[in-house]
């Protein structure tokens, strides 16, 4: 989501010698839990301890994280995105505005959206979407990607929120959606031209499909 949730705003700059400070004491925390048996609990854990101490501050730091580093827009209450991946099962494509509801009330058959940490690309955190299988006992949710039939295993934290409605591209309703986002048409234009080649490549069912309703798409955005 990061086309419609990144905003531009003036950033504020502590002086040298702050920075340096914050700097120094971030990395050695960062050492210590690392260093630990366990590094998630430790900074879990440590999360928990500050929360008590300070909920506001707590609540700000995993909030600031997740939108300045991660680029992830997270909600209490749901948010609205602008599609940047296909998932004709839904159906939705590049460049759809999606409203997500809270992750508070899951049901098998929702489609999520989740944090998935890939092993096969250096551990990298990406965004996967998925639809519910089925709610372990021991609280963790099966989800299942119906466009390369991967299955994942998450835990309900990793659940960012599920898919309530999507507005289709170029109806009246997204028009007048569209015109109040932070994204203009030429940003969505380079989202769905650099889309294709990586579609083309892929092992996705229906990229014939997707690639087509893509084309149609920059025709439109082209006139």
């Amino acid at each position: 989501m990061s086309l419609f949730n990144k905003m531009s705003k003036k950033e504020i700059k502590p002086g040298v010698e702050a920075l340096t400070e914050t700097q120094n004491m971030g990395e050695r925390l960062s050492n210590e839990i690392l260093s630990s048996k366990d590094p998630i609990n430790a900074l879990y854990n440590t999360l928990v301890y500050l929360n008590k101490k300070d909920s506001f501050l707590a609540y700000l730091i995993t909030r600031r994280f997740s939108q300045d580093v991660m680029n992830l827009y997270i909600s209490d209450l749901g948010y609205v995105g602008l599609a940047e991946r296909a998932l004709p099962a839904v159906p939705l494509f590049h460049g759809d505005i999606v409203i997500y509801g809270a992750s508070t009330k899951l049901a098998t058959g929702d489609i999520a959206e989740m944090l998935f940490r890939n092993t096969d690309k250096n551990n990298s955190i990406e965004v996967r979407h998925g639809k519910i299988q089925n709610f372990t006992n021991n609280g963790l949710i099966e989800l299942k990607d119906t466009s390369i039939d991967f299955k994942y295993v998450v835990q309900r934290w990793q659940v960012l929120g599920k898919i309530i409605k999507v507005i289709k591209f170029n109806t009246p309703e997204w028009k007048e959606i569209f015109e109040k986002l932070s994204v203009d048409k030429n940003s969505l234009t380079e989202l769905i031209k650099s889309a294709i080649p990586v579609i083309e490549k892929s092992k996705m069912k229906y990229k014939e499909e997707i690639i087509k309703e893509l084309k149609s798409r920059l025709a439109i955005l082209s006139k």
